[in-house]
């Protein structure tokens, strides 16, 4: 009688080999005990040793390299993957073009290039809009760079009060005329950036700031002076309404972060006299 048998178990792929890790002690031969944890765990390492804000904000040099921490000088495979850690999680903040520039040096080194270079970097700080102004060719310096860093999530710009240019309302508010800044600007690039969730817009501070902003805030009489203030600051006087409104006709969310009334005015609003030289609103 002929036995009963099963049909033959389908071919299947060979399982892969796992990595094995070295000991304790041939990695202590080797002068890197951490060699012997698995990758993740070392991350966990990396983390908790890189989260003094001296290296979590980095302003970026003109024309020297960055200064690693000690632990990347353990041996070149922790080089590699703390460049790495280091890139994801800290803010750069770019002063000026020569910086820009060396900072794209820095991210083609090859021990950074190697292990995804620019498409590391999260964080972005501009401390100027001259950064985004555009060049002969239509691009700017921050465009070129952000354009190698396709995976930033976040974005800040400090703008001065005097690189505004002004637009007057119907109604007779003042606002940002957009268009210009376009022009002049292509702060509009950070659009094209997929992970973008986050565009912090902010004010940098001076001595006549405040006053400045209130003199804005004049040219709509009909209005309450805190609500005129509040309304125009705390929406940039336009850009915020501008970049949110470019990002949903791309089908994007995009929330841009602007200056808060009470951060800029911690004491109220100061009472100007009306001699006081101010804002042409015309």
């Amino acid at each position: 009688m002929a036995s009963r048998g099963y049909p033959p178990s389908p071919p299947h792929s060979p399982y892969p080999e796992p990595r094995r890790l070295p000991s304790y002690s041939a990695a202590l031969r080797k002068g890197n005990v951490f060699l012997s944890l698995p990758r993740n765990v070392r991350d966990l390492v990396y983390d908790r040793t890189l989260c003094d804000s001296e290296i979590i904000f980095g302003e970026v040099p003109h024309i020297r390299d960055f200064t690693f921490p000690d632990i990347c000088q353990a041996c070149d495979l922790f080089y590699g993957e703390v460049c790495q850690v280091l890139l994801k999680s800290t803010t750069f903040t770019l002063s000026s073009d020569p910086a820009i520039f060396n900072f794209m040096v820095i991210l083609e080194e090859p021990d950074i290039a190697s292990n995804g270079g620019g498409s590391n970097v999260r964080r972005l700080e501009f401390t100027s809009i001259r950064l985004f102004e555009r060049d002969v060719f239509g691009s700017s310096s921050a465009a070129k760079l952000i354009r190698r860093c396709e995976n930033i999530s976040f974005a800040a710009i400090l703008i001065n009060f005097e690189h505004f240019k002004w637009f007057k309302n119907v109604d007779g508010t003042m606002r940002v005329d957009t268009n210009a800044i376009n022009e002049q600007y292509d702060v509009d690039v950070l659009l094209e950036l997929k992970c973008l969730d986050t565009i912090s817009l902010s004010l940098h501070p001076s001595m006549s700031l405040q006053n400045k902003i209130v003199q804005v805030g004049r040219c709509q009489e009909d209005m309450h002076p805190d609500v005129r203030v509040r309304e125009g600051l705390e929406g940039l006087w336009g850009m915020k309404a501008w970049l949110e409104g470019k990002a949903f006709e791309a089908g994007r969310i995009i929330d841009v972060g602007c200056p808060v009334m009470e951060d800029v005015f911690p004491d109220g609003i100061p009472n100007l006299s009306h001699d006081m030289k101010r804002m042409d609103c015309d």
